[in-house]
């Protein structure tokens, strides 16, 4: 079942430059032009799936200058 964190996590990393822009501009300006900018999936491990069925996501990026 797709929860509504789910698909905002995925908007995040499929639109990782137009999330870092509307949620980070200040960060935005230091970021060099043609940086590489790379989202990171985050598999959850199997000691916290067992505590429920609520998930905890992350949407981790990683950038570099070219």
């Amino acid at each position: 079942m797709m929860t509504d964190d789910h698909n905002f996590k995925n908007l995040l990393v499929d639109y990782s430059v137009q999330a870092l822009e509307f949620f980070a501009p200040s960060e935005m300006k230091h970021i060099p032009p043609g940086a590489r900018i790379t989202p990171i999936r985050e598999q959850q491990t199997k000691e916290r799936l067992r505590y429920g069925n609520w998930l905890a996501i992350t949407a981790s990026i990683w950038i570099s200058a070219v």
